[in-house]
């Protein structure tokens, strides 16, 4: 049976799990960002995180090289995108699933994008202060925190999910 990646309902319901945990772990978040590249781990997450704390802000995160949700969300509709390269693969998804875009379009607060610059910086810091190991994709969200585009009354939560970089990309 081919289960897709992101487009089926069962993997949007399993990566709402790290939703409910995040709201059993910080009750009072305030706002979460999370990646997306297809939206299942987005979608998830938000749907999640919406159910328990309908006021938290859900803040959706990509790289500017592959504006899926911003480019679906503006159309009405899901829109598929030429190839461009990018410290993200991870995120980068020419379409996006149309079950996490039904859900996106309800769920997120807002659509942010993040520049090669700004996950670069974002993989190093991590790397530096947290000594964790983040692909550019797991550092996404990172990304925007650090060049100011996500803004909060309260308790942040940001889904870096994602260290599998190739070592060469560090040089």
């Amino acid at each position: 049976v081919f289960v897709h990646p992101f487009d089926d309902a069962r993997i949007v319901a399993g990566q709402a799990t790290l939703g409910l945990e995040i709201v059993e772990q910080l009750p009072d978040v305030a706002t979460v960002v999370v990646p997306v590249g297809g939206g299942g781990l987005a979608a998830g997450v938000a749907f999640a995180v919406r159910a328990l704390r309908p006021d938290c802000r859900i803040i959706a995160v990509q790289s500017a090289a592959f504006p899926s949700l911003r480019r679906s969300l503006d159309a009405g509709e899901v829109q598929v995108l030429d190839a461009s390269p990018t410290i993200a693969d991870g995120i980068a998804v020419k379409q996006l699933g149309a079950i996490p875009f039904e859900l996106l379009r309800t769920l997120v607060d807002e659509v942010v994008e993040v520049t090669e610059d700004e996950l670069s910086t974002a993989i190093l810091w991590s790397m530096e202060r947290a000594k964790q190991v983040l692909e550019g994709a797991g550092a996404a969200s990172l990304a925007a925190l650090l060049a100011g585009k996500v803004a909060s009354d309260g308790p942040v939560v940001l889904v870096a999910a994602g260290g599998n970089i190739d070592p060469a990309a560090l040089v």
